[in-house]
């Protein structure tokens, strides 16, 4: 029989609304600049996937995700090596990190935030990143 893949990954606290571009996983880190998440994979082998949630305030304000920033549109993207992005499109899909990664292995996840030109909400959005592993 076989077990499910099981992950361990860090945990992301707020993305403060000060931050005006681009700071990578774990801006709730010293800097916000060059932090990096690790992925472990503690039963595998897996096939990483990353979804997110729309960046919301929680009261009716709701950004857009898209391949560019806008008026309430961010551009929301994750990367394993900090140099080839994939942009988060669509809240709720399923976006490739790594296939068939095996027992005992790490991937590191990158995150970057292009905030919108403009907003109609002055609030903090805040929008949620998942990991999902699935046994290939």
């Amino acid at each position: 029989m076989r077990r499910s893949p099981r992950i361990r990954s860090g945990s992301y606290g707020p993305w403060p609304p000060s931050r005006p571009r681009s700071p990578p996983a774990g801006a709730c880190g010293p800097s916000g600049v060059n932090d990096v998440q690790t992925i472990s994979v503690l039963n595998g082998p897996a096939s990483l996937y990353v979804k997110t949630t729309a960046f919301s305030d929680g009261l009716g304000s709701t950004w857009s995700l898209g391949g560019a920033n806008g008026a309430n549109q961010a551009k929301w993207e994750f990367s394993k090596d900090d140099s080839t992005w994939t942009t988060l499109t669509t809240a709720d899909t399923l976006f490739t990190l790594d296939q068939n990664v095996p027992t005992g292995a790490t991937r590191n996840l990158y995150l970057r935030l292009t905030m919108p030109t403009s907003t109609t909400s002055a609030n903090q959005h805040s929008a949620t990143i998942t990991v999902v592993a699935v046994s290939p």
